[in-house]
């Protein structure tokens, strides 16, 4: 994504967390950590509650409120990404590699 999104310009992503093997893997974290790691500069991570009435999710034949999936699905995370304008002395050495 860095490479792609010119210089001076924004990037928002959204996550929600994920549970592994009964871990609660913070995923927007992870994701802000490999965007600032990549060249990027964190804007912020707000959360937002998700609506249960009103989520885009696949709707299952057997009505189970205690599904894994309805159980976590709470919030969703919001990443503001941005790519800083490239210096001449940066622009200079990306062109000659």
């Amino acid at each position: 994504m860095f490479r792609v999104l010119r210089s001076g310009r924004a990037a928002v992503l959204v996550v929600q967390t994920s549970t592994m093997r009964g871990l609660d893997v913070q995923t927007h974290r992870c994701l802000a950590d490999i965007a600032y790691q990549s060249g990027f500069e964190v804007v912020r991570i707000g959360t937002r509650k998700l609506d249960g009435n009103r989520r885009m999710m696949p709707v299952s034949r057997i009505a189970n409120s205690d599904s894994r999936i309805e159980g976590r699905m709470h919030n969703e995370h919001v990443i503001g990404l941005w790519k800083p304008r490239a210096t001449p002395f940066a622009a200079a050495l990306t062109s000659i590699e």
